[in-house]
């Protein structure tokens, strides 16, 4: 069985901070319900593809249609984001 992380007292405002959750890669569910990183545009795709591994996003199934439709969503967004970090 798994349990979802729930990081609503954890406040996450940017996708910077999700890339750090991401390389465990056991975390299969993460609700983010409260956080500001919810406010951004296009918050659902680009969390996916920071962790492609999720099955599960704020209580909602990640269907591998979603993990496809983030890879075009967010693919240059994040490249951006990892570029100015290295």
């Amino acid at each position: 069985m798994l349990i979802p992380r729930l990081c609503s007292s954890v406040q996450i405002v940017d996708l910077v901070e999700v890339t750090k959750v991401a390389s465990n890669d056991l975390l299969r569910s993460l609700n983010l319900r409260g956080n500001p990183l919810r406010e951004l545009p296009e918050y659902r795709p680009s969390v996916i593809f920071a962790i492609p591994q999720l099955n599960m996003l704020d209580t909602a199934a990640v269907d591998v249609v979603e993990k496809v439709r983030s890879l075009y969503t967010s693919h240059s967004r994040y490249d951006k984001l990892r570029d100015q970090f290295q």
